[in-house]
């Protein structure tokens, strides 16, 4: 394990399950090419005045007509059972 900001870093697991408590969503997992970052949650993350960039105009097009329909969300569960458990 590295020390990283003061703190210590377990394995994989370990940062993944620190990731989702925490609402952290990754690429490859929450964040892919099925959502964009509007849907996300990312607003304050993306630039509406920059140049040109991919996906800008469809961006702009969900801002400007309130089209955002589907929205990534944290959900907590106040349990002690196993996450594979709670899902199916």
């Amino acid at each position: 394990a590295g020390a990283c900001g003061g703190g210590v870093i377990g394995g994989h697991e370990e940062w993944e399950v620190r990731r989702v408590r925490d609402g952290v969503p990754f690429a490859g997992s929450e964040l892919t090419m099925d959502y964009n970052p509007l849907e996300a949650g990312l607003w304050s993350h993306v630039s509406f005045d920059k140049g040109c960039y991919c996906g800008q105009e469809t961006l702009t097009r969900l801002r400007t007509y309130d089209g955002v329909k589907q929205l990534l969300w944290r959900v907590v569960i106040d349990t002690d059972m196993p996450p594979a458990d709670l899902v199916g």
